[in-house]
């Protein structure tokens, strides 16, 4: 397809019928409550890496869509930000027991369990989110 459309001049594609369990159908219902949340992280800084950066996007009371970023540069600031972030959702998560977390790849549920073991806190909040499948991961879902 990709040839063709470099003979052609305009981009050639194919409508594939949507399948149950497959592709964008594995996705939840969506919840007025869902989070879309991305870690940044470096892993060279100091002896076990630094998450420097929690950022998420969700929908205020009034509808609208709100960024946050929680920065940190510090050990310190990584574990306010982990434990901030991780109380903030167990409460939204209370109100909206319907929503979801939604991230590219397995990253973010792994930096999760990485931050929980290192600072030894917000184990059972964090073991209730990975049973509770809150977690969505959007690359297994588009990858298959």
């Amino acid at each position: 397809m990709q040839v063709e459309g470099r003979t052609q001049g305009t981009p050639v594609y194919e409508t594939l019928e949507p399948e149950d369990g497959v592709g964008l159908a594995l996705l939840p219902e969506p919840s007025p409550g869902d989070v879309f949340f991305d870690i940044e992280g470096d892993p060279f800084v100091g002896p076990g890496g630094l998450e420097y950066l929690f950022g998420y996007v969700a929908a205020e009371d009034s509808g609208a869509w709100r960024y946050t970023g929680m920065w940190g540069l510090s050990a310190e600031e990584e574990k306010r930000n982990f434990e901030e972030f991780v109380d903030w959702l167990t409460a939204r998560w209370k109100t909206y027991t319907d929503m979801h977390v939604y991230h590219f790849a397995p990253y973010e549920p792994g930096a999760f369990k990485r931050l929980m073991g290192r600072y030894g806190t917000r184990e059972e909040e964090v073991d209730q989110m990975l049973r509770g499948n809150l977690f969505v991961d959007l690359y297994r879902t588009v990858r298959g």
